[in-house]
C-alpha cells in the first residue's frame, strides 16, 4: 500500500514523476545545469537512499530543495532567464522546450 492510498505490488521508490522518469532515461545523471541530486545512503527510508532529491543554488547564494527534477531544472532554468534576459540562449537551459521565448 503506497502513502496515498493506492495498493500494488510495487516499492514507492520506484514510482517517479513521469517528466523525471523521462528525462532521467534520456539524460545521465550530472549532466543537468545547475541541479545536483543528493542521497542520504545511511536513511532507512528507501526513497532517499536510493533516489534522492535534488538541490539547486540560485546565484552562488539561495539553495533550493526539491523532490522533483523537473521542479529543480524548472528553478534553474528560470533564475537563468531573469538574470540573463532576452539574452538567454537555449542551451544555457535544462529544459529549453518549456521557454519559446528563449533564443537558440
Amino acid at each position: 500500500k503506497f502513502d496515498y492510498g493506492d495498493e500494488g505490488d510495487c516499492e514507492d521508490y520506484n514510482v517517479f514523476h513521469h517528466r523525471d522518469y523521462l528525462i532521467n532515461d534520456e539524460r545521465k545523471e550530472g549532466t543537468w545545469k545547475g541541479v545536483k541530486t543528493v542521497r542520504d545512503k545511511s536513511s532507512s527510508d528507501e526513497w532517499a537512499k536510493l533516489v534522492g532529491w535534488y538541490v539547486v543554488t540560485l546565484q552562488m547564494v539561495k539553495t533550493l530543495t526539491f523532490s522533483k527534477l523537473v521542479s529543480a531544472m524548472q528553478a534553474y532554468d528560470e533564475s537563468i532567464i531573469k538574470q540573463k534576459g532576452s539574452e538567454t540562449k537555449g542551451y544555457e537551459l535544462n529544459l529549453p522546450e518549456d521557454y519559446p521565448e528563449v533564443g537558440v
